[in-house]
């Protein structure tokens, strides 16, 4: 199996869309606030103001054509932290693909970005994804109380990786 990645476009906006509910319909973990309102015309506004920065990103996994994952990195706020969120289609779980988004998006960070940290949230219940998050370098911080889909609060752990501010960037 051959495995492209690749920044995404505006041009990728419907696509990511359909991406994105799919990934929803197939784990209970998933949950992108809003997707049900978001039009391709706003998608693709989103994904060209993202490419016109150096401190958010959206990289798409392909194989044969097919968009199979996704990561994403939103800067937070004025810190020069940037939020994680990664889906990977269910019949791709356990192949290494996560291992390979992550390790894409930590070198892009460690050399392009000026962010100094990533964070994300994950469901407690979710541990292969916590197992990736620890093989990759990130580290329990905090217990919060995050909403599902349905709005049921579920016990996540944030969790975050310094990247390496040695990197000239």
């Amino acid at each position: 199996m051959e495995i492209e990645m690749k920044s995404a476009e505006s041009t990728d906006a419907a696509k990511i869309l359909k991406l994105l509910e799919e990934l929803q319909d197939e784990s209970e973990f998933f949950t992108v606030k809003n997707l049900a309102q978001l039009t391709v015309e706003q998608e693709a506004d989103n994904l060209d103001k993202i490419s016109d920065t150096n401190d958010n990103l959206v990289l798409i996994a392909m194989a044969a054509g097919e968009m199979i994952g996704i990561v994403t990195v939103a800067k937070i706020d004025k810190k020069a932290v940037g939020e994680i969120g990664i889906a990977i289609r269910k019949e791709y779980y356990h192949k290494g693909l996560g291992t390979a988004l992550l390790d894409e998006i930590i070198y892009w960070g460690d050399h392009f970005s000026p962010l100094n940290k990533f964070t994300l949230s994950v469901i407690a219940e979710n541990e292969p994804a916590i197992g990736l998050y620890r093989k990759m370098g990130f580290k329990p911080n905090k217990v919060a109380m995050v909403p599902d889909r349905e709005g049921i609060e579920r016990k996540s752990f944030i969790m975050t990786l310094e990247l390496d501010e040695s990197t000239a960037k």
